[in-house]
């Protein structure tokens, strides 16, 4: 899911061009061509979730993207191996953009915060941003 926040949500500044889906598929076409000719397995992980039309997890579950033109952010869900929703193996994560100023040029800040269950800290810690990523535990309430 950390390639599907990197590589597949959406930028707002993006979003507002009228040929956004164009730039878009660009984009991902430029970014294809930096990992198509190299051969470890982070590389190759990394190109096919560009190259995918739709996203899926570890499991195979359709990932869910949800943006929200209001404030630029986009949900990213998954149900898990056991594909239901809100079992104990969900994923959540929350991409958010900052607007700022980097060596004098105008940038977007991507933040995400992750919703994941305890037990899975250890599988998902490598895969952070120390700097923009933050991480939530849940815990399903059962009735």
């Amino acid at each position: 899911m950390f390639y599907i926040s990197v590589y597949h949500v959406p930028n707002p500044k993006e979003v507002a061009l009228p040929n956004y889906r164009d730039h878009q598929e660009k984009q991902l076409r430029i970014l294809a061509g930096l990992f198509k000719n190299k051969s470890d397995p982070d590389s190759q992980l990394r190109l096919s979730v560009i190259q995918s039309k739709e996203v899926r997890d570890a499991g195979e579950t359709l990932i869910g993207l949800d943006y929200n033109p209001k404030d630029g952010s986009t949900v990213i869900v998954s149900s898990g191996a056991d594909k239901k929703a809100g079992t104990d193996d969900d994923l959540v994560c929350l991409n958010t953009f900052r607007h700022g100023y980097e060596n004098g040029r105008e940038v977007y800040f991507h933040d995400r915060t992750w919703r994941i269950p305890e037990h899975m800290d250890s599988i998902v810690a490598s895969f952070l941003d120390k700097d923009d990523d933050k991480l939530g535990y849940s815990q399903v309430v059962r009735p």
